[in-house]
């Protein structure tokens, strides 16, 4: 028999497991950084990749064509942000550009530069959102011929 204690416990692991399942799909959909942001937590710079390697293309068009939304939280938020809505224009351009499909130059994205073992100091905010742009221009600039942004 089931105390009063069990079924709070279970409770609790099945919120924790919904919220997890939430984050997991917002994370795989490019939105992470932005719940993360919800939750008043910091975003570190894998978050920051996610959202431009795994948001399908619909929500990248979107992400390039956005207006500056309100005011962001704070200024490295600004700069993050910037440096998002610069390189999904350059997605969405290297594929208009080259013929590669939006999900063709994403695992490009993800596999040299999420999953990179070589990267230095991932998931570190040390690195900044100028490095994200350099890293993410190298990658697209492959498929261009070049490593230069048109």
């Amino acid at each position: 028999m089931w105390s009063p204690s069990h079924r709070s416990i279970n409770r609790r692991v099945e919120t924790q497991a919904r919220q997890l399942v939430r984050d997991c799909e917002s994370f795989l959909l490019g939105r992470y950084p932005w719940v993360l942001q919800a939750k008043g937590c910091p975003v570190p710079e894998w978050v920051w990749l996610s959202a431009l390697a795994h948001a399908p293309a619909d929500s990248l068009m979107a992400q390039a064509e956005r207006e500056q939304a309100g005011p962001c939280p704070d200024p490295m938020t600004v700069l993050w942000q910037g440096a998002l809505d610069l390189l999904a224009q350059e997605l969405m351009t290297t594929a208009d550009h080259t013929g590669c499909s939006v999900e063709e130059l994403q695992r490009a994205l993800i596999f040299n530069v999420e999953l990179n073992p070589t990267r230095r100091a991932v998931g570190a905010l040390v690195l900044g959102p100028s490095r994200f742009v350099q890293d993410v221009r190298q990658v697209l600039g492959r498929f261009r011929g070049s490593s230069q942004p048109w």
